[in-house]
């Protein structure tokens, strides 16, 4: 049986490729298990399922079948989260329009609503004002605290080398052999 069909130029997965690239397309078995799972496996070595496996993914038409599957699957898990999301919103709409104005299940939907609209993000603005002068005061001021940093890691720096010579010194401040 030709893999292309006369009448389709588009070219055929045999059924049990099809069952395999529907096994790898749900990300949850391994492409050996997908193989078993899909051909006549039962007689054959470990490392010949791994082999024919490898083959059917470098196969194109299986490949491109498995990425058209694949897109399926992520589209209809979008499609049901967004239908998920409707319903409770719409649910919650339900209780703000049906619920008793002093009733706190009407407050409670409001502010399920609300965060889900994003009404309720705080915006936290810090203005000061501040002359041009007094940022040029800050700027040297930071510069000055990074350059004490600095002089005081050299400092640390210069009297730790000097305590690895007095290790190496003996007390007669010969070296020692270690």
């Amino acid at each position: 049986m030709s893999a292309i069909s006369k009448s389709d130029s588009k070219p055929k997965l045999t059924a049990k490729q099809h069952r395999f690239a529907t096994k790898m397309a749900t990300g949850k078995l391994s492409m050996a298990d997908a193989y078993r799972q899909s051909y006549s496996a039962d007689n054959m070595k470990a490392a010949t399922i791994r082999t024919e496996a490898s083959k059917l993914m470098a196969n194109p038409h299986v490949t491109s079948m498995i990425s058209t599957l694949r897109g399926r699957i992520e589209a209809a898990c979008a499609a049901s989260a967004l239908s998920d999301r409707d319903i409770v919103l719409s649910k919650l709409r339900l209780l703000v329009d049906h619920a008793l104005p002093s009733d706190s299940v009407k407050v409670r939907a409001l502010e399920l609503l609300g965060k889900s609209c994003g009404v309720f993000a705080e915006v936290v603005e810090h203005k000061e004002h501040r002359s041009p002068e007094q940022i040029l005061d800050d700027i040297d001021k930071r510069l000055a605290a990074d350059e004490h940093e600095d002089d005081m890691m050299d400092d640390d720096m210069l009297a730790g080398d000097m305590s690895d010579d007095d290790d190496m010194l003996g007390a007669t401040g010969t070296a020692a052999v270690h």
